[in-house]
């Protein structure tokens, strides 16, 4: 008789924890969903904010006077070069 008292209760305890578990499942579904669609509109967003940014600098001519020094776009392009090195997993270059 105990036993299957026991197994009822081991029973319910199942039910309840699965119930538990789809509740959580769903809360979670719903985020993952939301953060997606979140996801979506942001690449939409960020897409036509580096088009508008590449077509303003585009069409706006740029004077001689407001080019960078040679020294600062040496700097510049080091930096670039270290970042790009350390992204593929190569060594950077010491810093002179």
């Amino acid at each position: 008789m105990r036993d299957w008292q026991r197994d009822s209760e081991v029973l319910a305890s199942l039910k309840t924890a699965t119930k538990n578990l789809d509740a959580a499942r769903d809360v979670v579904d719903r985020a993952a969903g939301a953060y997606e669609q979140e996801k979506q509109n942001a690449s939409v967003q960020s897409t036509v904010r580096e088009s508008t940014i590449r077509e303003i600098y585009k069409d706006r001519p740029v004077s001689v006077d407001c080019a960078a020094p040679d020294a600062l776009v040496g700097v510049l392009g080091d930096a670039v070069a270290a970042a790009n090195a350390r992204a593929s997993g190569e060594p950077a270059a010491a810093v002179p």
